[in-house]
């Protein structure tokens, strides 16, 4: 009976060592279970790639719309990312400015600037203000080309003259008017600031010119004409010139009609500019030249006391001649006639005051 009892024991404590046994092994399981439970944690701690863990926690699913703020975490993160290529964009900014840099060149309308700062518009202004200047250069209103030329013919004419006696007669009341109108023409020449072939022969030009207008026979002429010749190769000193009475007022004035007369309206048609072009613009020039050199004979006038008008029209017969100059030069029937109208009347108005009892000669009337 004991031994009974003692086997039913002994089943017992089997049966409750194999229950404790069971119980243990529930247990460890259990416990791993926790340690599983606490790593959905640590994996919210990865939350890109954690962030649909977050929905199995239970309370989640109610405040899943609250938890979207939670979501936005990383899209501020993608906002510093853009953040960031803010600042990269400087150095993009940077070529910008480099692209700027070269448009720098564009001023080069500066230059253009510079173009239309040639002032050059107030240089040629200059030039018309000396025209009306009694110290106007004489390249303003008689080209030394022209001068030249009319020297040349000049002296051509009176050798011609002296030839023999009958040439002579023809020529002997023209020869002082021509003697002058050399005296200032080599005046002109020696004072023009454009070299020219006469130039340093002017001094021994005027010097013979007036031996020549003192001529009163064809001996004296002839001889006074070979000195012409001669010293239109000298070779002096044109500084010690300048414009001052030089000539007789007198003969000069005779001396303008027979010139004005070669140049008259019926010239100066578009046909015969053409041809005669270079021999009338020789003319206007010489009536230039003796404007010019009449300026300082005032006191020879009718009226000595009234200088400023005597040089007044002193100086529009110049600018007339000079005009007319320039337009026969460049071939201008119509400005030709304008300027042959306005050289007439400077003529007409000065005579009008201060020529009032001169009476044209024969030769004028030629």
């Amino acid at each position: 009976m004991r031994c009974a009892l003692w086997s039913r024991m002994c089943s017992v404590a089997s049966l409750v060592g194999l229950l404790g046994g069971v119980f243990l092994v529930g247990g460890c399981g259990q416990e791993p279970a926790k340690p599983k439970a606490g790593p959905p944690p640590a994996a919210t701690s990865q939350q890109p790639p954690g962030a649909q863990p977050l929905t199995p926690e239970p309370p989640a699913p109610p405040t899943v719309p609250p938890e979207k703020p939670t979501t936005p975490a990383p899209e501020e993160k993608p906002q510093q990312d853009k953040a960031e290529p803010e600042k990269t964009q400087p150095p993009a900014a940077q070529p910008s400015e480099e692209k700027e840099k070269p448009s720098p060149p564009s001023p080069e309308p500066a230059p253009a600037k510079q173009e239309t700062a040639p002032t050059p518009p107030p240089a040629e202004k200059a030039p018309s203000a000396d025209a009306s200047s009694p110290t106007a250069p004489v390249s303003s209103y008689a080209p030394a080309d022209d001068l030249e030329a009319q020297m040349e013919q000049y002296l051509q004419d009176l050798q011609k003259a002296v030839e023999n006696e009958e040439n002579f007669k023809d020529a002997k009341g023209r020869l002082p008017k021509d003697a002058n109108t050399l005296i200032v023409l080599a005046l002109a020449l020696g004072l023009h600031e454009q070299p020219n072939k006469y130039q340093k022969a002017a001094p021994a030009l005027m010097a013979a010119a007036k031996e020549l207008a003192s001529a009163k026979d064809l001996a004296s002429a002839k001889k006074a004409v070979e000195s012409l010749v001669g010293a239109a190769a000298a070779q002096g000193d044109p500084s010690t010139l300048k414009w001052e009475k030089v000539a007789t007022l007198h003969y000069l004035m005779e001396a303008v009609p027979l010139i004005s007369n070669k140049i008259r309206d019926s010239s100066l048609t578009p046909a015969r500019l053409e041809k005669r072009a270079k021999e009338y613009a020789g003319y206007a020039a010489v009536l230039a030249v003796i404007a010019q050199a009449s300026l300082p004979h005032a006191d020879e006038t009718e009226k000595p006391t009234e200088v400023e008008k005597w040089q007044q029209f002193c100086l529009q017969m110049r600018a007339a001649a000079g005009e007319l100059n320039a337009a026969i030069r460049a071939k201008n029937p119509e400005a030709a006639l304008q300027a042959n109208a306005k050289l007439r009347q400077s003529c007409d108005d000065c005579h009008a005051v201060f020529h009032t009892k001169q009476t044209p000669s024969k030769d004028d009337k030629e």
